[in-house]
């Protein structure tokens, strides 16, 4: 069923790309060169501010990997709430759901399909923004193949499973408080989110990166460079494996790279499991939609 489903949507997407007219194939491809063109100006940004630090003596290498775990904090907070948002539309607001619903498929089919759009869409503009600043790290630092390697296997699992809590977050938030008036509700919490962000930056301690003599000793400002960024959560897991491939030791890039497959698939497993309990419970489909 769930192959079905998959196929229904590669179809989907290919009729919609076919049946465009010559005006939107233009516009489209004027976007996708504007897109492109601000990614590599990301890029070249992101060039310049590694060069600057890179020429730091002794502690360039500590601040470039110091920024780096804070950008992955960043990342996982933005993803966790923009899957919030994604999945609050998808699961329980999405046009085709009158018809799936009405399908000879299972719920739990059902809920695979739209939570896997729902993770792809809330994550992969975000994360495509991460593509220009490791490609300008592994060419300030010099890092081969092998570095590009680690961030393709590193980047899906960490985003799954910062798009799997805010899509979890959305199913019990549905479950408890059955109303449409939730999803007002919802997207009012949803632009208070930009303070939990600012939380994170500022639990973070970025200045401290620009400004070493606010602490009072050098042995501080270099215990602040070494020391983990908010080291429970697994933007630091993929931060350490990143680091871990650069350097070589790819024992440990092995083991963190489990650790980030093991707890999105775990994260993932009790989705679906919930999902027979919590997707639609209390609710019929003609009711939410």
């Amino acid at each position: 069923m769930l192959l079905l489903l998959l196929k229904r949507k590669a179809l989907s997407g290919k009729n919609s790309v076919l049946a465009w007219s010559r005006w939107e194939l233009v516009r489209n491809a004027a976007f996708a060169m504007a897109g492109f063109g601000l990614l590599f100006g990301l890029h070249v940004g992101f060039m310049r501010l590694l060069a600057y630090l890179e020429t730091v003596q002794l502690i360039g290498t500590l601040l470039i990997w110091k920024l780096t775990a804070m950008l992955m904090l960043m990342t996982l907070s933005m993803v966790g709430i923009s899957s919030l948002l994604t999945s609050l539309t998808t699961l329980y607001y999405s046009f085709d759901l009158r018809f799936l619903m009405n399908a000879p498929l299972t719920l739990r089919s059902i809920f695979v399909e739209k939570s896997l759009e729902s993770l792809f869409f809330a994550s992969w503009m975000i994360g495509l923004v991460l593509v220009p600043y490791f490609a300008a790290l592994a060419r300030v630092e010099g890092y081969g193949w092998g570095f590009f390697g680690a961030f393709a296997l590193v980047i899906p699992p960490f985003l799954a499973l910062a798009g799997s809590v805010g899509l979890g977050f959305t199913l019990a938030l549905l479950y408890l408080f059955p109303s449409s008036r939730t999803r007002d509700a919802l997207w009012v919490l949803s632009s208070l989110s930009l303070t939990l962000i600012y939380g994170l930056i500022r639990f973070a301690e970025p200045e401290k990166l620009i400004r070493p003599d606010a602490l009072r000793v050098v042995a501080e400002y270099l215990n602040y460079l070494q020391a983990p960024t908010a080291p429970s959560l697994p933007s630091w897991w993929a931060t350490k494996a990143l680091r871990a491939a650069a350097a070589g030791r790819w024992t440990e890039f092995w083991r963190l790279e489990a650790q980030l497959v093991l707890a999105a698939a775990g994260v993932y497993a009790a989705l679906l499991w919930a999902s027979s309990r919590l997707y639609f419970a209390p609710l019929t489909a003609e009711d939410v939609l």
